[in-house]
C-alpha cells in the first residue's frame, strides 16, 4: 500500500486477497471473511495515511518507523479479526470475548514476528527502491558498458 497510487490501494488490495481466496478455496467459505478483507482494507488505508509520518528519508530510525508500523497495524488487524471470532461464533460474553483474545494470542505472536520480518526485510528494501529509484542513483555511464557479444 505505500508503494501504490492511491486510488489503487484498494483495489489491489481486494484483488489480491480474492485472488488468494478463490486459488486456496476460501471464498465464501465463512461469514469471517467480512471481518478479514475489512481488515485488510483498513491496514491499507491506513498505511497510505501513515506514508508521509513513515517516510523519513534513508535513515536508521525508518527502519524502526517501518517496523512499529508494522506491530501497531498487526495489533489493529487481529484484534479485529479476532473480535469477528467472537461475534460469529461464540455466545457474547465478556468471559467468551476474553477467551477468544487470550486463544488467540500464539497466532497473533506468530503474526507479529512474520509481519515484522516481512515489513523490515522485504517491504522496507522495496519501499526504499521504489520510492527513492536505486537504480538512477548508481551512475553507471552507458559508455563503461560493453554490448558486444563474444
Amino acid at each position: 500500500a505505500m508503494l501504490l497510487p492511491r486510488n489503487l490501494t484498494i483495489v489491489v488490495t481486494t484483488a489480491m486477497i480474492v485472488a488468494s481466496d478463490f486459488y486456496l478455496g476460501y471464498f465464501g467459505g465463512s461469514e469471517i471473511i467480512l471481518f478479514t478483507y475489512s481488515g485488510f482494507l483498513l491496514v491499507s488505508l491506513v498505511t497510505r495515511k501513515l506514508k508521509h509520518k513513515i517516510d523519513s528519508g534513508f535513515r536508521p530510525n525508518t527502519v524502526y518507523k517501518f517496523g512499529g508500523t508494522s506491530i501497531i497495524l498487526t495489533l489493529v488487524y487481529d484484534i479485529w479479526t479476532n473480535f469477528g471470532v467472537f461475534i460469529l461464533t461464540y455466545n457474547h460474553t465478556l468471559e467468551n470475548l476474553i477467551l477468544v483474545y487470550i486463544l488467540g494470542i500464539p497466532f497473533m505472536l506468530y503474526h507479529l514476528i512474520s509481519s515484522l520480518v516481512m515489513f523490515t526485510l522485504v517491504g522496507f528494501p522495496f519501499y526504499f527502491i521504489f520510492s527513492y529509484g536505486i537504480m538512477d542513483k548508481l551512475e553507471i555511464d552507458k559508455k563503461d558498458i560493453n554490448y558486444e557479444q563474444n
